[in-house]
């Protein structure tokens, strides 16, 4: 298909306005994710391929009838339980390893691969779970992936967007992959005792909590290197800066405006301010890092407002320990008015939580549209690589590799990729994972700040978001 043609959805009598309003979204995704344009009903054209969902015959010969075996669900109830299907053959899926993938609306026969799509990027089970752990978050092993043992590393919206346009005999986009380099500002250094503070910290956390002596060597080791050079190991900004500039990677650095209680940050904005201009004279962009308390005691647009004040002009916004649950995240996103969110992400698994390796527009259940700002996933992010790794006894690297791969070979790739500010030098984490950062950009990707990503696929959105609904 060529990709001037728009692709025009149709549906038949017997689906429901719900349902046509959830696969409506998938629909529009798919195709902002394959730089398509979008139309949904209106008159039959020459100007458009049609697709049919819920039809049983199609209008014109070149149409496609979709499955259509999604049925709408109320918040409270969980997505049904996965069947693996097995996936059409092609170079791309045997380079990845993929033969299977788990679909949760279908017939035995077909997939209803719109369906799939919304499942995912929709987060739709989650808001059906009430497990939280001791932070106030899902659990992995109760989410999807855990339930089902499924791999958090293969983008299983994706990869239904690739078996879609397989069916359309879509062609594929030519847009660049490209990486959001991000930094949680949770800990900069402010005084020598604040340091060795946190270097006990970090100790005891790795001898008692991980029980990994190699982390505590790293950490004293780190230690004493700090003391001889005269400059505290958790310092990493210049350094990091520097090693970006090289690179010609520019980053997103996420500031916490508030201090709430002890699992909030060290500092404070007027501490800090220094530190911040230099970051933004670097051309790094400044985001939120929303405070521990910021969505239990609505404090996030106080925080938006610190940074403003202090002349920065934020756009994005990412929870602290990605402390978030259902809709009290992005209803809160939506009503301050940032531009995007990164924090639908794993904290103890690298890969995606939402399915999708693609900026999209999360759902709003409670509006049955999507919400106007964008999500940048978190794929990476260091600590829970360094979990993941340990607890799969897998290199760190094979898993970024795995996770960088899949990204690279579906289209649309856009995600992001954090490392701590303070994790650079084996102070908090092995050096070996802080070092990882520099091997991963790769000549055809393109790392750049989570902003700068949104604004290269907005285009692309309102295309297929924001276009007329009906063709004239």
């Amino acid at each position: 298909m060529h990709r001037d043609v728009p692709l025009q959805l149709r549906f038949g009598s017997a689906v429901d306005a719900v349902t046509r309003a959830r696969i409506e979204y998938a629909f529009r995704t798919f195709c902002a994710v394959y730089e398509l344009e979008a139309i949904v009903e209106g008159p039959a054209s020459s100007l458009a391929r049609a697709v049919h969902y819920g039809d049983s015959e199609p209008a014109r010969e070149a149409d496609v009838i979709l499955p259509a075996h999604y049925r709408p669900r109320t918040c409270s109830a969980h997505a049904p339980a996965p069947r693996l299907v097995a996936l059409s053959p092609n170079a791309a899926y045997a380079r990845l390893g993929l033969e299977y993938v788990p679909a949760f609306h279908g017939d035995g026969r077909d997939v209803d691969w719109l369906g799939e799509i919304f499942e995912w990027i929709s987060c739709a089970d989650e808001y059906a779970l009430t497990q939280r752990d001791e932070v106030g978050r899902i659990p992995y092993t109760a989410a999807l992936h855990g339930r089902y043992n499924l791999d958090p590393t293969v983008p299983y919206a994706s990869v239904a967007m690739f078996e879609l346009a397989r069916i359309l005999q879509i062609e594929r986009p030519g847009s660049q992959t490209a990486i959001a380099a991000t930094h949680d500002l949770d800990y900069l250094p402010i005084s020598f005792a604040s340091d060795l503070r946190r270097l006990v910290k970090n100790v005891a956390i790795a001898a008692l909590v991980e029980r990994d002596p190699s982390l505590v060597a790293d950490i004293v080791i780190a230690a004493l290197r700090g003391a001889l050079r005269g400059r505290s190991p958790l310092d990493c900004i210049d350094a990091m800066l520097e090693g970006e500039k090289k690179r010609g990677i520019t980053s997103t650095a996420n500031v916490i405006c508030r201090n709430t209680c002890a699992r909030d940050a060290n500092y404070t904005l007027a501490q800090v301010a220094a530190t911040l201009r230099k970051l933004e004279h670097s051309g790094a962009e400044l985001g939120v890092h929303g405070s521990y308390m910021s969505l239990r005691d609505g404090g996030l647009g106080n925080e938006l407002e610190a940074l403003r004040a202090q002349g920065f002009t934020p756009c994005g916004v990412r929870a602290h320990w990605l402390r978030y649950a259902g809709d009290d995240l992005f209803s809160e996103v939506a009503r301050l008015g940032f531009d995007y969110d990164s924090t639908v992400g794993f904290v103890n698994r690298v890969g995606f939580r939402s399915g999708a390796s693609f900026v999209h527009r999360p759902y709003n259940f409670a509006a049955e549209a999507p919400y106007p700002f964008f999500e940048v996933p978190l794929a990476i992010m260091d600590g829970a690589l360094y979990t993941h790794a340990r607890e799969a006894h897998a290199s760190p690297r094979s898993l970024c590799d795995r996770v960088l791969d899949m990204t690279d070979a579906f289209p649309g790739g856009g995600v992001s990729v954090l490392w701590h500010n303070a994790a650079f030098e084996g102070a908090q984490l092995p050096r070996a994972i802080g070092r990882l950062y520099w091997d991963l950009p790769r000549p055809t990707q393109r790392w750049t700040t989570s902003a700068q990503l949104v604004n290269d696929r907005r285009v692309c959105f309102q295309r297929a978001f924001d276009a007329p609904a009906v063709l004239r």
